[in-house]
């Protein structure tokens, strides 16, 4: 996906002469023809996130359209009490577009594993969170929020769904029916693997990249007796934000979550075989399906 955020990049600054990237040290190779072409409508901040997210406000409030780019841990967590100030309370627009999911840099450690970025962002209002599978879905997003009034966060993974979604419109959806009583939804990069884990079990399976807003409808209209999410973050994250959306409404389904254990991944080896640790590859949801639908 960070190659379509490249030619994005490139894009909107060539259509809207205010839009501003800031890079902090990631991505700037990427990035050259940017560098080349506008280099006053770019420039590689190193590695000062928390300065770099309070310069973004300033073009924010001086009526650029800022997007600041880096790896989700020193994006979000590092730059906390700058998005909170700076962006949440003061609402100013911007775009903030982080790499590494949670743990995409699996070769690296803790240091560079962030599970809590979306749980993170969905406690400051005024936040839009989306958590596109694929190329194609982030350019729909980004195409759609870039240049609104409000500070919006895209969370970009190294793995990307095969499976394409016909007629995206970044809403949630149901994309496989058996009649079935219980639903199983998809979170962003985990589609692919939902699927296979479904292929032999009486379930639905639904999709969902916008995590905020919550299309309140859409969840309201659902008629099941159990909404199963799976999500490439800490378990929970989703399901706690739409059951806060939906706080006053009252709803005929209970809810579950297959996600990250809220703990230390200590372990090291390939992205898939994290999957695997904490029970996110395909044979780990299909057994933790398997366990939920029973009870």
């Amino acid at each position: 996906m960070r190659g379509k955020f490249n030619e994005l990049a490139l894009k909107k600054v060539s259509e809207q002469s205010n839009s501003f990237f800031i890079l902090g040290d990631i991505g700037v190779h990427g990035m050259r023809e940017l560098f080349l072409q506008y280099p006053n409508n770019i420039m590689n901040a190193g590695i000062l996130e928390q300065s770099m997210v309070s310069f973004a406000a300033g073009l924010s409030r001086m009526g650029y359209i800022p997007c600041v780019h880096t790896i989700a841990p020193f994006l979000i967590e590092r730059a906390l009490d700058q998005l909170k100030i700076d962006f949440g309370y003061q609402n100013n627009r911007g775009n903030f577009v982080s790499v590494g999911g949670s743990y995409d840099y699996s070769a690296l450690g803790c240091t560079h594993h962030c599970p809590a970025d979306v749980s993170i962002l969905s406690k400051i209002p005024n936040f839009e969170i989306f958590v596109p599978g694929r190329a194609d879905e982030f350019e729909y997003s980004f195409n759609q929020s870039f240049a609104n009034d409000r500070p919006s966060y895209f969370r970009l993974s190294e793995e990307e769904n095969a499976t394409k979604i016909d007629n995206f419109d970044a809403k949630p959806q149901i994309i496989r029916k058996n009649g079935s009583r219980a639903l199983v939804m998809a979170v962003g990069p985990t589609l692919d693997r939902v699927l296979a884990a479904c292929d032999h079990l009486e379930v639905d399976v639904g999709y969902l990249t916008t995590v905020i807003p919550v299309l309140t409808e859409f969840w309201m209209a659902l008629d099941y007796e159990i909404i199963i999410f799976v999500e490439p973050l800490y378990r929970g994250t989703i399901e706690s934000v739409i059951r806060e959306a939906l706080i006053s409404e009252i709803v005929g389904w209970k809810s579950c979550s297959i996600g990250i254990p809220v703990s230390f991944v200590r372990e090291y080896g390939s992205r898939n075989d994290l999957h695997e640790i904490v029970g996110l590859d395909a044979t780990g949801i299909n057994r933790q399906i398997k366990d939920f639908v029973r009870d």
